[in-house]
């Protein structure tokens, strides 16, 4: 990766998403620049979702903050956004979509001559304890070899008890009152 003064934040950026740090970080500065309500990893999420879902007429104190820490970042997603602020997150929905069941997927059914139990849920591949291992590495290297970067990648052993304390989160979501949509963003069953 060519690294220079003119993409500094790209590299950072790069590398706080695929060491899994980017909300952290986005803590710490937001709570120092913003003030203490600020520093929330909730907070952080709803400045990811605003970077990549608000149109970019849309402008609040976390898009502000993003934008002056990231603003090769930033100006690649306003260039996506252009026109139609529904183009970069089909667009990233459309790749994650391919790298997970027309790369690994796929590569792994080959390997293993479809022996192996997949499930797909987003980003993530679901199979047994017994191929666990290997899933992760296909994962690994083919990240790696699509994105340039070594991602972080996190496993999960699902369970009973997992899965009770699952959906009673899902249900206290579900119950709670939803957030307000900003300005510009579209939410599901929102409509513009």
């Amino acid at each position: 990766m060519v690294q220079s003064a003119d993409n500094e934040d790209a590299v950072l950026f790069a590398h706080l998403t695929s060491t899994g740090t980017l909300y952290a970080y986005l803590r710490k500065v937001f709570g120092q620049e913003l003030g203490a309500e600020y520093d929330s990893k909730d907070k952080a999420k709803a400045a990811i979702f605003e970077v990549l879902f608000a149109g970019n007429g849309y402008h609040s104190p976390m898009k502000t903050e993003f934008t002056k820490l990231f603003p090769t970042i930033a100006q690649v997603f306003q260039v996506f956004k252009r026109g139609n602020k529904t183009i970069l997150p089909r667009l990233l929905q459309l790749l994650e979509a391919y790298i997970i069941l027309q790369v690994v997927t796929r590569r792994i059914a080959k390997e293993k001559h479809n022996s192996v139990p997949l499930f797909t849920v987003h980003d993530s591949i679901v199979t047994t304890e017994q191929y666990a291992g290997y899933v992760r590495d296909v994962m690994q290297e083919e990240l790696t070899r699509l994105v340039g970067i070594p991602p972080t990648l996190k496993e999960e052993v699902w369970s009973e008890e997992n899965a009770n304390i699952l959906l009673a989160e899902l249900e206290k979501k579900a119950t709670a009152v939803p957030p307000a949509t900003p300005a510009g963003c579209v939410s599901p069953g929102s409509q513009q």
